[in-house]
């Protein structure tokens, strides 16, 4: 069964024994936004998965996984998360143009 981000990061977040307020307040979010991530009600940004990739050493990858423990055990679980990779490299690449329409539109109201 796929897991959505939103269960990975709570499955990360539970294994580094963080409770939703400490983990919350140390990337940038409230603890209700967290939630609502953990339940899939929204989506992390780039930036906050960027975030839980630096502030606690994880390895992007491991955020594809079914489960934060362990690692794929036959070809089939390996075919699986290498089409997440490739699912969450577009969905990275979607965040980071938004991100940088959103930079140019600062520039230039700056410029105003």
């Amino acid at each position: 069964m796929e897991k959505n981000i939103g269960l990975i990061i709570k499955d990360i977040r539970i294994n580094l024994h963080e409770t939703q307020d400490v983990f919350a307040e140390k990337i940038g979010l409230t603890r209700s936004n967290l939630s609502q991530i953990e339940r899939g009600v929204s989506m992390p940004t780039y930036i906050i998965l960027k975030k839980i990739v630096n502030l606690f050493g994880i390895d992007a990858n491991l955020m594809l996984k079914d489960k934060f423990e362990g690692s794929p055990s036959n070809s089939t679980d390996i075919n699986v998360f290498y089409k997440e990779i490739e699912q969450l490299k577009k969905y990275i690449e979607i965040l980071e143009s938004q991100l940088k329409d959103k930079e140019r539109i600062i520039e230039l109201l700056s410029k105003k």
